[in-house]
């Protein structure tokens, strides 16, 4: 919950966009580096294209580390 506050809170609504895009790379760091099965998994929600793309790119990115099982789950969420 911690995590999702820090990129939802009420705060965020008024702060400028650079403020707004750290918190949000601390929130996609956190999830990709701690859970990253249920990182995946939100693509199949209906997230915004912005956060999709930052979802696909980081495992993309970030392929090596995840064991084969997970690469495949994630390479079908992606498609």
């Amino acid at each position: 919950m911690n995590a999702a506050i820090t990129s939802t809170g009420q705060r965020e609504f008024h702060s400028g966009a650079q403020e707004q895009s750290l918190s949000l790379d601390f929130l996609h760091r956190y999830l990709l580096g701690n859970y990253r099965d249920l990182y995946a998994a939100t693509l199949a929600l209906d997230v915004n294209d912005h956060n999709a793309v930052m979802i696909a790119r980081n495992l993309l990115t970030t392929a090596a580390e995840a064991d084969p099982r997970q690469r495949r789950a994630e390479g079908c969420l992606i498609a």
